[in-house]
């Protein structure tokens, strides 16, 4: 199946074994919503993400970063953290943990 952005919110179709997000991602909501409709029956699934070699819209300095732009940023180009840390620590507001740290845990590609 091939979709756009409008099949991430929400919609629970249990045989998705593979989200590819051919794009770089506007927002944190947006990947983490994509990414929640693979593995809906509780079988392992696979998620990418194919950038763009630059941002599609970069907040200016003076904007509140709603969206999260910046977390976006830091996923894809400026860091080699584990991505279940990055995402956690963003929609949580939280300090988040690693996925190494539990054994039930698929591990990301950064780990």
């Amino acid at each position: 199946m091939v979709a756009t952005t409008a099949f991430g919110a929400g919609n629970d179709y249990s045989g998705v074994r593979v989200v590819i997000l051919a794009n770089t991602p506007f927002d944190m909501v947006s990947i983490i919503q994509q990414f929640g409709r693979a593995g809906r029956d509780g079988k392992q699934a696979l998620c990418y993400i194919i950038p763009l070699k630059h941002l599609l819209y970069r907040p200016s300095k003076q904007s509140v970063d709603f969206c999260g732009h910046s977390a976006v940023t830091e996923m894809i180009w400026d860091s080699m953290k584990c991505i279940q840390f990055l995402l956690t620590k963003y929609i949580d507001r939280r300090e988040a943990t690693c996925c190494l740290e539990d054994p039930k845990n698929t591990i990301c590609s950064q780990c």
